[in-house]
């Protein structure tokens, strides 16, 4: 999306997304840390696990759905 004129919204993200070797890493480790999280989370209170990775499904699919729009707005 980027290489066709879009842009990065997060400032947090700017500087990453531009390098996509670390913004894959990135992205490696964030979804490593949020298993390790919801197992942890599991053991102490039963079903807790699932709700984290129902949250972390949700937004990814809301990050999806948009940059899908994004893209066939550019494709029309």
């Amino acid at each position: 999306m980027l290489s066709v004129g879009e842009y990065e919204t997060n400032v947090f993200m700017e500087g990453i997304v531009t390098i996509p070797v670390v913004h894959l890493f990135l992205k490696w480790f964030f979804l490593v840390f949020v298993v390790i999280a919801a197992r942890f989370c599991e053991r102490i209170v039963q079903g807790t696990g699932l709700y984290i990775m129902c949250v972390i499904i949700g937004w990814y699919t809301l990050v999806i759905a948009n940059n899908t729009q994004v893209f066939l707005k550019l494709l029309a």
